[in-house]
């Protein structure tokens, strides 16, 4: 009786070893396939032209990638004196279109970026009571009901349909939409004002 509860005890030391060996290499694994670390700032100066990943986030990678996450082509800088968000889920689709997986990546820091060209310093005037202050809100490219072409993406495979906007909202921006000829809805991404995009786990 004696030997079979010391046997008894053995069996369960060994299964507790493991179970904590096939844990920590579990660990070992989603850490080795996390390529970088995107951390995205909440606000970012940008000059005229393309705007890049770089401009807008502190990157921790090796040199080759950290060089190529930098270079993504997130858009346009907005008009001098404006501003522009760019959501984090913007940010994920412009990496695909740029061949890097975003699984591969950890995002930390803000969700969206609101962007900022500077604009000429212009002497202010007396303000009007009850004047709103602030920058002007981002430009909507979509309105509600607008037809869009709705990509749905899933690794490589990529199928279009024909939706319609449920929301308002620009570049960057997520919003509903409806697939037209089915009952079904889906959150998207905003492209362009003709194309949004959804990601599909």
């Amino acid at each position: 009786m004696i030997a079979v509860r010391e046997a008894t005890k053995t069996i369960v030391v060994i299964v507790a070893l493991v179970a904590w060996m096939a844990s920590a290499v579990a660990q070992e694994s989603q850490q080795a396939d996390v390529a970088a670390t995107v951390r995205l700032k909440e606000e970012a100066e940008v000059g005229e032209g393309p705007v890049r990943l770089g401009q807008m986030a502190e990157i921790e990678a090796d040199e080759q990638l950290g060089t190529r996450l930098a270079q993504v082509n997130l858009g346009l800088a907005p008009p001098s004196g404006s501003m522009r968000v760019i959501t984090q889920g913007y940010i994920r689709l412009r990496l695909r279109r740029a061949g890097i997986e975003p699984s591969r990546l950890v995002f930390a820091g803000a969700e969206r970026v609101m962007i900022q060209q500077p604009g000429p310093k212009i002497t202010e005037g007396p303000k009007r009571v009850g004047a709103a202050s602030g920058p002007d809100p981002p430009a909507a490219v979509l309105e509600r009901g607008d037809r869009v072409v709705v990509v749905v993406r899933c690794g490589v495979v990529e199928v279009r349909a024909q939706g319609q906007s449920r929301g308002r909202g620009g570049v960057g921006d997520m919003i509903e939409v409806r697939i037209l000829g089915t009952n079904k809805t889906a959150q998207a991404c905003i492209v362009s004002s003709s194309e949004v995009e959804v990601r599909a786990n």
